[in-house]
């Protein structure tokens, strides 16, 4: 298990009459980019608020570097290594990009300030030139890669994005891949949630295939293209 740094077993969500995570169980390991897939829906969503700490598992446990997280709250879960990007720049639409990559690193795990991380950070992701301008004042693609580079600025040990290449254009697609490409040759572990199954085979080696709150498929990205639950979903 030492390879392993997430794990869910029997994970379940329900609101009112609607199961939203039915024995839901994941294994992700360190270093890899595992991508979760399924029709709307499908629970996805769900999974990472879960996995985050926005709402608590009915019933079921998550063990990340195999201690216990469910319940814990989303800044503690952050706080050990598990963060997620959805949306972060909103949180900081009022604030220029280095302001809010500022403040990242200061919250992040490290708590860093250091001066060369933040031009680390902005040189990587492409947003020197976007440093002094507002969050609220980007295109959608530069948001992402906001998005993205204040939850690494937080140093994770994992980190869970949720569709980062949705309403992107091509060329902005590919360089979100070429960006996470980038991440995993440096070891940083991945989670994704993707509709798009040219970006999952892009970058993935495993994935998981939801439905209905349910695991269909887990197993390679090889696998997957073969399997008749995943054609007959997606078919």
């Amino acid at each position: 298990m030492q390879d392993v740094i997430l794990q869910t077993v029997n994970l379940r969500k329900s609101f009112g009459g609607l199961r939203a995570l039915d024995n839901v169980t994941l294994t992700v390991r360190r270093g890899e980019i595992h991508a979760v897939v399924g029709p709307n829906g499908a629970g996805k969503s769900t999974l990472l608020n879960v996995l985050s700490g926005a709402l608590s598992p009915d019933d079921g446990a998550i063990l990340f570097e195999e201690k216990p997280i469910a319940g814990l709250r989303p800044h503690q879960i952050a706080r050990l290594g598990l963060v997620r990007t959805f949306q972060i720049s909103n949180l900081f639409e009022n604030l220029t990009v280095e302001e809010a990559l500022r403040a990242a690193l200061a919250c992040g795990r490290l708590r860093s300030t250091n001066l060369d991380r933040l031009r680390e950070l902005l040189e990587r992701f492409g947003l020197r030139e976007q440093a002094r301008r507002r969050a609220k004042e980007l295109s959608h693609g530069d948001r992402r890669l906001v998005d993205l580079a204040l939850a690494i600025a937080q140093e994770p040990k994992l980190c869970l994005l949720d569709e980062p290449t949705a309403g992107l254009s091509p060329p902005e697609t590919a360089r979100i891949v070429q960006l996470l490409l980038d991440l995993k040759a440096k070891k940083q572990t991945l989670l994704i949630v993707e509709h798009d199954m040219s970006v999952v085979r892009a970058l993935a080696e495993s994935v998981t295939l939801l439905h209905q709150g349910q695991v269909q498929f887990a197993g390679t990205v090889a696998e997957i293209a073969s399997s008749a639950r995943f054609q007959s979903i997606y078919g």
